[in-house]
């Protein structure tokens, strides 16, 4: 249904409720008053109804200027969101150091380092960053498997050309099948 439609159908509407207005006062000997009365209620439905379309478009124009606010909000966030990037760098390997002789590598890892950046001009807060090991398998036989590790919580990504390191250490050393942690 057409806007048009909707505005007909609301003035015929407003007509027949007051023409059962006018019946019904007839029937029960009503005065029917002068003319300046008549033109004052009828003006007054009227601005009623005026009202009412005016409201509507008010509402919409409201919506309208909303959803590109969104839009634009969206739109700026993605746009920083381009700027910073985060890549995996390198695990901890295993090992002790010792007071007298050569340091001893364990199997396993101690843990896991992750690269941060922030091209953009804006600070970037709330950052957290998840260190998962996605095992594949070469043989192709077994689909590949996620392995979660844990997480850093960073409260601020400050502007930056240089990377950031940001280091996960376990709480006890970590098997992943594949990963070479010796020596």
């Amino acid at each position: 249904m057409t806007n048009k439609t909707r505005y007909a159908t609301l003035a015929g509407m407003v007509l027949c409720v007051f023409a059962v207005a006018i019946t019904i006062g007839l029937f029960l000997g009503a005065d029917a008053g002068s003319i300046p009365d008549w033109v004052a209620a009828i003006a007054t439905v009227a601005a009623f109804g005026a009202a009412i379309v005016a409201a509507r478009y008010a509402a919409g124009a409201f919506n309208l200027e909303r959803d590109r606010e969104g839009e634009l909000l969206r739109a700026k966030r993605t746009a920083q969101a381009s700027l910073v990037a985060a890549w995996p760098d390198r695990f901890i390997p295993n090992w002790q150091q010792q007071q007298s002789g050569p340091d001893i590598a364990y199997e396993g890892i101690s843990g896991a380092v992750a690269m941060l950046r922030n091209a953009s001009d804006v600070p970037v807060t709330n950052v957290h960053v998840d260190f998962t090991v996605v095992l594949n398998f070469a043989d192709g036989t077994k689909a590949a498997e996620l392995s979660y590790l844990g997480g850093e919580d960073l409260a601020v990504l400050p502007p930056g050309s240089e990377p950031r390191e940001i280091k996960w250490f376990a709480p006890s050393p970590v098997m992943i099948p594949g990963v070479p942690t010796l020596g």
